[in-house]
């Protein structure tokens, strides 16, 4: 990398860290950390142009995330930090790992994804290990969150499910105890 291009990426990257300090100098300001909390609050709820030029909200955790950094660490701890996984090439989660695991949450709905996970890793026909595919709990949801047909398993799954509280059929109308 030319010392031309690393400046480049070292002025982008303090601006970032800039740009980071000066959304939560108010906050910082705050000495008590109830009041500082209802202004995170307040921040977190108004959307903000970023320095990409998108804008959308400033998660709260993201605020407190940014203020433990600039105590710790000052301004220079503010500056993005680079992926570890940066330059790996990263494949997609293959079809069959899939297939198999809408087929499993088809049979339990109720299934948690720990247990899918589970199943899925100790499943001989998948041979995970083998094929050297780690398969990570956020990657199998958001990959199944894109499949219609998880969609539809999981609205059909939220619609069987028994209402444990009383509903009245019109307005004040009160659950009774039986006389015994």
């Amino acid at each position: 990398m030319s010392p031309k291009t690393r400046s480049k990426i070292l002025a982008a990257a303090l601006a970032i860290a800039v740009w980071r300090y000066e959304q939560i100098t108010d906050a910082l300001a705050i000495p008590s950390a109830d009041i500082r909390g209802s202004a995170l609050r307040a921040l977190a709820k108004a959307p903000v142009v970023w320095p990409n030029g998108q804008t959308k909200r400033i998660s709260l955790a993201t605020l407190y995330r940014w203020i433990k950094l600039f105590n710790a660490g000052g301004l220079d701890a503010l500056r993005p930090v680079r992926r570890k996984d940066s330059g790996k090439v990263r494949r997609p989660l293959p079809r069959d790992v899939l297939r198999k695991a809408m087929s499993l949450l088809a049979d339990d709905p109720e299934m948690t994804f720990t247990f899918l996970l589970a199943l899925l890793r100790a499943d001989p026909e998948l041979r995970l290990e083998v094929r050297q595919i780690s398969l990570s709990r956020s990657t199998l949801q958001r990959q199944l969150a894109a499949d219609p047909g998880y969609r539809r398993l999981k609205r059909a799954r939220k619609l069987g499910r028994r209402r444990l509280r009383f509903v009245g059929r019109y307005v004040h109308d009160v659950w009774h105890y039986p006389d015994w």
